[in-house]
């Protein structure tokens, strides 16, 4: 059962303020961490426009921190659409390429089906914030440091999914042990998903047809697969949060359509549906 702060009808029912705030108090380790997470000098620059504005990060730190941004405002673009609250989430994008209404809908219904009872408001919200939350522990010098001298083995060469997946198999994400069994298996495999088959690379064409051989992890776990795209989903919907943390500024009209598409595809390997061939044809085809 959920926790009552995490229900869907309570979760949506927050303010922006007490959503950061209760964040900050759920996952105070992990946001520890993501304050110390590497970035590239381009990407440390904050350029929020409205100079009145307190970014998620200042709200808890009264410091901008960037992969703390990031994370926040892609927990806010959950609470948006929950609430659907199509504006708040639409308001640092562009007019001519906004996500569409009819899309955020589209977006809206792929979440409530995640989420048992929905209809009553009483679907868990817990699991997927457990995965936004985590899903760039690996970024984090301090963490990456904790799990090397642990496991007494260098991580340079592992991307961050694969250091979080790693740590998390020796209980070293407390967070997790918060869910059930069935629910961080499944979180779990989103994870080793990520250390294998990069999605935001597939979007974009950038793979070869046999990489879709990584995705097969989630043959027969649908709802794993679910849990990991949406999380994926608002990780892009959070990716610009240094530049302007008001709104998902990445997650416009093109952005979703794409992704719709590579849910399709993956959802077809998923139920062994077609060759890798045949499947990566279908999302060339797609982008025409």
């Amino acid at each position: 059962m959920a926790s009552p702060s995490f229900t869907v009808k309570a979760f949506s029912a927050l303010s922006d303020e007490a959503t950061i705030k209760l964040m900050g108090e759920e996952f105070s380790n992990e946001l520890a961490y993501l304050q110390k997470a590497n970035t590239t000098p381009e990407v440390q620059k904050h350029s929020t426009p409205n100079d009145n504005f307190t970014t998620p990060s200042k709200q808890l730190y009264q410091e901008d921190f960037v992969e703390v941004n990031r994370t926040l405002i892609g927990i806010l673009a959950l609470k948006w659409i929950l609430a659907d609250d199509h504006q708040s989430f639409i308001q640092s994008q562009p007019p001519p390429v906004a996500l569409k209404r009819e899309s955020f809908t589209e977006f809206r219904n792929l979440c409530l089906e995640q989420f048992k009872d929905f209809e009553e408001g009483t679907g868990d919200v817990f699991p997927l914030l457990v995965a936004i939350v985590i899903n760039d522990l690996g970024k984090s010098i301090g963490f990456t440091d904790e799990v090397e001298e642990k496991l007494s083995r260098q991580m340079e060469n592992a991307n961050h999914d694969e250091i979080v997946y790693i740590a998390a198999e020796q209980g070293m994400v407390p967070c997790l042990q918060r869910l059930d069994k069935k629910v961080r298996d499944d979180v779990l495999l989103g994870l080793k998903l990520g250390a294998t088959f990069n999605i935001a690379q597939f979007a974009q064409a950038e793979n070869v047809p046999g990489s879709l051989k990584g995705a097969e992890v989630m043959v027969g776990h649908k709802d794993a697969f679910s849990l990991k795209f949406l999380e994926i989903l608002f990780d892009v919907a959070g990716a610009s949060a240094n530049l302007d943390a008001r709104g998902a500024k990445t997650m416009i009209e093109p952005v979703f359509r794409n992704y719709m598409m590579v849910h399709k595809v993956l959802i077809d390997v998923v139920d062994k549906k077609g060759t890798y061939r045949q499947n990566y044809d279908h999302l060339l085809e797609a982008h025409g």
